[in-house]
């Protein structure tokens, strides 16, 4: 997500929206091992997901760790579709569905994965629709180029890990520079702290100070700004920007995707990016997070363009949602 001195500007915002889509996702775990109708059927470590034995990834849900364990009844598989996790493996959390996101209801599990459908050039109206008293947002409708997209939660490589102390995981940011962002949940926000590649002193870039993209509880008409400068080195170049990010959560309602409708907030991130050596190559970029209880973020929207009012109909630059 760094504009790097020489490279087009395209490949700078790309990596802004692979940014804010990874920020906190409640993951699948990995490989299905075995048929099941319940957990009992199961071996020790795994769940009953779908009728099929998953192991259970580790999740951090925020919660202090002398709570012990959620308890069983909240991790049943036959618990409602509303509460349980993308891959259908039991909720990861008890949702409350109060209309705002708390700390412990956005579970962060390291290791584990979560599928989206991405498409393009779609127009999605961001004001919605009242339904029995409540706002209702519909990303139900296909794009032509829609196609699945895997993302994953990483531990912060070896190599950088003392540079980024109390980091919570790393996820991808830009496949073609191989960048990853280094995240930091605390009880209270979750932070962007750095930029980092896998193999050892390729990227490595720090924040001055935490950028909070979330700030818990997630709930409508909270608004703030973080300013703060970013600085390092990417594939063997020096980079220095000042960067603002303003979140405001708009709105909270019923998301409709294809297979099930979630209750949601809805978040709008208001990227500013400006190289310090000239302030003429600034961008800017809007995008918009449907954020619901115990899954995270469940569908992405960025905006093709400056929208003069947050809450209307937006052609979309890139449409993300959750793939069921």
């Amino acid at each position: 997500m760094r504009r790097i001195r020489g490279c087009p500007t395209g490949a700078n915002r790309a990596t802004i929206s692979s940014l804010l889509l990874t920020l906190a996702l409640c993951a699948c775990g990995s490989e299905p091992t075995g048929r099941c109708t319940r957990d009992t059927d199961c071996a020790p470590g795994q769940r009953c997901a779908d009728a099929v034995c998953t192991p259970v990834v580790k999740t951090d849900t925020g919660l202090p760790a002398d709570r012990g364990p959620l308890p069983a009844d909240h991790r049943a598989a036959e618990a409602s579709p509303a509460d349980r996790g993308p891959a259908g493996d039991g909720p990861l959390c008890s949702a409350n569905k109060d209309d705002k996101v708390e700390r412990s209801e956005m579970p962060i599990a390291v290791g584990g994965k979560i599928h989206y459908s991405v498409g393009t050039g779609l127009v999605v109206d961001l004001k919605g629709k009242p339904v029995s008293g409540r706002t209702q947002w519909d990303l139900t409708a296909a794009a032509s180029d829609d196609h699945p997209v895997v993302s994953e939660l990483l531990p912060v490589p070896s190599w950088a890990a003392s540079a980024y102390p109390g980091a919570t995981y790393a996820a991808l940011l830009d496949e073609s520079y191989g960048s990853y962002g280094v995240f930091r949940a605390t009880p209270t926000a979750l932070q962007l702290i750095g930029v980092v590649s896998l193999d050892a002193d390729k990227i490595k870039l720090s924040y001055t100070k935490p950028v909070d993209m979330f700030r818990f509880p997630i709930a409508p008409k909270d608004s703030y700004v973080t300013d703060a400068s970013v600085s390092g080195w990417m594939n063997y170049l020096y980079i220095y920007n000042l960067e603002e990010y303003a979140v405001d959560v708009l709105a909270a309602g019923d998301l409709v995707l294809p297979k099930l409708t979630l209750p949601v907030v809805l978040v709008k991130v208001k990227v500013s990016q400006t190289p310090y050596a000239n302030p003429f190559l600034g961008t800017t970029r809007h995008l918009f997070m449907f954020v619901s209880e115990c899954y995270g973020i469940v569908a992405q929207i960025v905006a093709d363009g400056d929208p003069k009012d947050a809450l209307e109909a937006v052609k979309t630059k890139e449409r993300k949602r959750l793939s069921m």
